[in-house]
């Protein structure tokens, strides 16, 4: 349609940042931002999503300003959660226990995440659906080049990574000897 769009931005801390800021706190700031210029729909379905919020909840990630407003209440919220988790018979890891990590121990080990949103042009009163994704530094390269390539490179790679080397060596040498 002419009065809509969808653009995607990946984004990572620049190289003089300091290394310990999270790709969450990077996209909380931007996102906090946008919205105190009005250039985000406040209505829109926004959210950021982290790979720990899908290893730990069936549902869908937490808005942004319920994820902002989270360290208040998350004492009250985790105390009755982790009594059951802890006497959990069937053995198995759960969220903030040992060996499974879960959104407490990862939430700043995260090496992305994504906030989906609508981004309000001011003068012209469109609307453009936005998704930013954010990324640690050393992820960026992988991440440009997973996002700007087509499905047939990344079968391509998927392929060349998993076949035995010598066959690999013969078809390079075949396509360009």
């Amino acid at each position: 349609a002419t009065s809509s769009s969808d653009v995607d931005f990946i984004i990572s801390p620049s190289p003089q940042a300091d290394p310990r800021v999270a790709p969450l706190a990077l996209l909380s700031g931007i996102v906090e931002r946008l919205s105190g210029g009005g250039l985000v729909d406040p209505e829109s379905a926004r959210m950021i999503e982290t790979r720990s919020h899908f290893r730990t909840s069936a549902n869908r990630p937490k808005p942004l300003r319920m994820l902002q407003q989270q360290p208040q209440q998350q004492p009250q919220q985790q105390q009755p959660q982790q009594q059951p988790q802890q006497q959990d018979p069937s053995g198995h890891p759960s969220d903030g226990q040992q060996g499974g990590g879960g959104r407490d121990a990862s939430a700043h080990d995260d090496s992305s995440c994504t906030w989906l949103g609508v981004w309000r042009f001011p003068s012209s009163g469109r609307y453009c659906r936005i998704d930013i994704k954010c990324y640690r530094r050393r992820c960026l390269p992988f991440a440009v080049n997973y996002f700007s390539s087509g499905t047939d490179f990344n079968r391509a790679l998927r392929y060349w990574v998993s076949t035995r080397q010598p066959l690999m060596r013969q078809l390079a040498s075949r396509h360009h000897p």
